[in-house]
């Protein structure tokens, strides 16, 4: 009876089980996607045992028929692009590799095989995200952030800058520095009160700042060590010498340790002024070397730049 059957008999019942499998995928891959590819080797062990069940000699496909069959393997070959025969253009639109190519988009099109299989399709390109309008108003400053920490910090920045130009030496932490830090605040106009709050603790921070500052640089020149105090009556001591010699036409705490190292400078000069004269031109009479030693004191305030309590003011002015 196989022998019997008409090519066109077995055709029409190859396609229509053909049809029937390709619905049932079609209904696994819409409900669960994963598991088509599982059941795609299926199909191909279902094509070769219904090929073999029929007898073996050539099969005459029309030419409709091998469209259908290459369509469904190829479906078949990519179980993950979903098919695009009978449907809709919005449905279409949304299908991966399914592409509407009628100019009408009516949903009576979708039996005129409108929505073709296209493997290279280009996914819709998502809308650029609106940027935020640019803000009109200044952002209020965060806590840490806040106008008397950057007072400060701008402050003792202008300091230390102010220090490193003066030669970084404690020489100048004597009148120059300060009077340079002084100034520097006029006219920065950091010295006003007036404005709104946030200039007015700025410019506070930034006073303070800079105070700070000098205070620290006092402390290290006269108080962690005595050698600005050593050094300066030394010179204070050899300039006197020179010159009877013939040979020339912040803080409490801050102020003590200016006054101690002075001091410490003026005892210097007057324990050093005997040597040096006696290196310098001989050794001084008495009365001559009691005279010296009452100079030391005008000699150190005069190169310090201290003018309020110079003694001699005929010497300060010839000097």
């Amino acid at each position: 009876k196989k022998h019997n059957i008409s090519n066109n008999t077995k055709q029409q019942l190859y396609n229509k089980m053909k049809l029937f499998f390709v619905t049932a995928v079609m209904t696994v891959f819409a409900a669960t996607p994963g598991v088509v590819a599982s059941s795609s080797r299926g199909v191909d062990n279902y094509d070769s045992e219904h090929s073999s069940s029929f007898d073996e000699e050539p099969q005459d496909f029309t030419p409709s028929a091998n469209a259908n069959e290459n369509k469904m393997m190829d479906f078949l070959e990519n179980p993950n692009n979903p098919n695009c025969d009978g449907i809709g253009p919005n449905t279409c639109d949304n299908r991966v590799a399914c592409v509407w190519t009628c100019s009408t988009r009516n949903s009576s099109d979708k039996n005129r095989g409108c929505c073709e299989y296209r493997r290279n399709k280009q996914p819709a390109l998502r809308p650029p995200t609106p940027r935020p309008p640019t803000p009109t108003r200044r952002p209020t400053p965060s806590s840490s952030g806040s106008p008397l920490n950057d007072g400060l910090s701008a402050g003792r920045s202008e300091a230390n800058r102010l220090w490193r130009n003066a030669g970084n030496t404690c020489s100048a932490a004597w009148s120059d520095f300060p009077n340079s830090v002084d100034r520097r605040i006029r006219n920065k106009g950091w010295n006003v009160n007036t404005g709104n709050w946030r200039q007015r603790s700025f410019n506070q921070g930034a006073r303070d700042g800079m105070k700070e500052i000098v205070t620290q640089k006092e402390k290290e020149c006269f108080h962690d060590t005595a050698d600005e105090c050593v050094d300066l009556g030394d010179e204070a001591a050899r300039i006197i010498a020179y010159n009877h010699c013939g040979g020339g036409v912040g803080t409490t705490s801050v102020s003590s340790w200016r006054e101690e190292c002075r001091d410490a400078a003026v005892d210097q000069c007057e324990a050093r002024i005997f040597n040096e004269v006696r290196n310098t031109c001989g050794s001084p009479s008495t009365s001559d070397l009691s005279m010296l030693k009452n100079k030391c004191w005008n000699q150190v305030l005069t190169m310090i730049g201290d003018r309020s309590e110079v003694k001699d003011q005929d010497y300060f002015e010839a000097y």
